[in-house]
């Protein structure tokens, strides 16, 4: 904010707006205020202070400069008039459904003057606390993730001027929490895709078990056509992603544009489900509509958003898998079984179209770490042939010199030395 002196019954006001050029020069701006004088000192002091802060609005140009908004006006200046340009449909619908959940049904009708540092970090302390369903914790990555959609709101705001200062750049954001996604065993896929030829609906059939055998989101498996299979070199390439809403858009990312290679026995499958789609559209009669879709419906059209998790909860019933297994877990049981057969953090990327190897590590860290400290075993193995044999025949400078060791280390020196002349 500008300073205020006050020097008789005038305040001098200063507003500093940065440096020149050189770096090392302030710009400068000054203005006097005299209160009326029926006001009293403290009154005056007051309507100073607010002169002062329209006075340095103004020097900053900030013409557009309305704090008497509301949380709920700005929100929708930005979903109606810069959202669409920014954000696919389905992105879009999401994080307005967010921000009204989490925050506009709170804090719709606050002003924007009001909303400061210190209230919103005490309001996301107090989301985290119980702002999940039913006065539940929210967790940490959904607080973020909050802080992060407001946050765009608020930038907007500021670039266009509406707003000087974007409060919640100002906040700090929770740490991640340390989640373990749920992800099959070797064995439990197996049990999956057994399980998996009593599904009467060839499109979720077929879905569920490329989801496992390539890792590829729901949406990229929904929008898949057989344009983009090549059944002769076996590649498969995801170029687009089918909403909630069964609208085709480009994948989440650039990254997500990507080609896998099918191996020969989903190659194989891929042939046999061709011909069982076909023979299945031409027992639908008029009542298919052909839309060259890799994993139709029952009708030809696209299968809707929720029938895979249906179907999967059906399928895992009674087999020990977690009941919070889904779809997506499918994608983590592919990669963490990826990472188990020895592959790196960049092929695991590639493979799952990750924008960065720093997010595949975000994500399947734990699993990285398992896979190479049992690499690491696997190679003192090789080398020890397992080990036992090969330590006994070290020499250890302890067993020279007893004055080192306690009496349980000599107890447990003297039983070793016995074994050792044994053999």
């Amino acid at each position: 904010m500008a300073s205020l002196k006050k020097r008789g019954k005038t305040y001098f006001i200063t507003a500093s707006l940065g440096f020149k050029e050189d770096k090392t020069t302030r710009i400068r701006k000054t203005a006097t205020f005299t209160p009326p004088a029926e006001l009293s000192e403290k009154q005056g002091r007051k309507a100073a202070e607010e002169f002062a802060r329209n006075f340095e609005k103004a020097c900053r140009g900030l013409t557009n400069y309305n704090d008497n908004m509301t949380l709920s006006e700005l929100a929708k200046w930005y979903y109606t008039s810069i959202a669409p340009h920014k954000l696919k449909a389905q992105s879009l619908e999401s994080y307005q459904q967010k921000i009204n959940t989490l925050v506009l049904n709170k804090l719709g009708d606050k002003k924007l003057r009001d909303l400061k540092p210190a209230f919103l970090a005490n309001y996301f302390r107090q989301l985290k606390l119980n702002g999940g369903r039913g006065g539940q914790p929210l967790s940490a990555n959904s607080v973020k993730t909050t802080m992060l959609m407001l946050s765009a709101i608020f930038t907007a705001a500021v670039k266009a001027e509406i707003l000087s200062v974007n409060p919640v750049s100002r906040l700090d954001t929770p740490k991640k929490d340390d989640t373990q996604y749920v992800a099959l065993t070797p064995e439990q896929a197996r049990l999956f895709m057994e399980r998996l030829g009593k599904v009467e609906n060839i499109g979720i059939r077929g879905l569920l078990l490329a989801a496992l055998l390539t890792g590829a989101r729901t949406g990229e498996l929904r929008a898949l056509t057989w344009n983009d299979i090549n059944l002769e070199n076996g590649l498969i390439s995801i170029n687009k992603s089918a909403d909630r809403r069964d609208r085709v858009t480009t994948p989440k990312t650039k990254s997500s544009n990507r080609i896998i290679r099918a191996t020969p026995f989903l190659l194989n499958f891929l042939i046999r489900h061709r011909r069982d789609v076909q023979y299945h559209a031409v027992g639908m009669g008029e009542l298919w509509t052909e839309n060259n879709l890799v994993f139709p419906d029952k009708d030809g059209g696209y299968i809707g958003i929720a029938k895979p998790a249906q179907t999967i909860k059906v399928l895992i019933k009674g087999t020990g898998i977690p009941d919070d297994f889904h779809p997506h877990s499918l994608r983590h049981s592919f990669a963490s079984l990826l990472i188990d057969s020895g592959a790196d953090v960049k092929t695991v990327q590639e493979v799952l179209g990750h924008h960065s190897a720093s997010m595949t590590l975000d994500v399947y860290g734990h699993s990285f770490a398992v896979s190479r400290a049992r690499a690491m075993e696997a190679v003192t193995d090789a080398i020890t042939g397992g080990g036992a044999a090969v330590l006994s025949a070290l020499p250890y400078m302890a067993q020279f010199d007893d004055t080192l060791m306690t009496p349980e280390t000599k107890t447990g020196v003297k039983s070793q030395k016995k074994t050792i002349r044994k053999k």
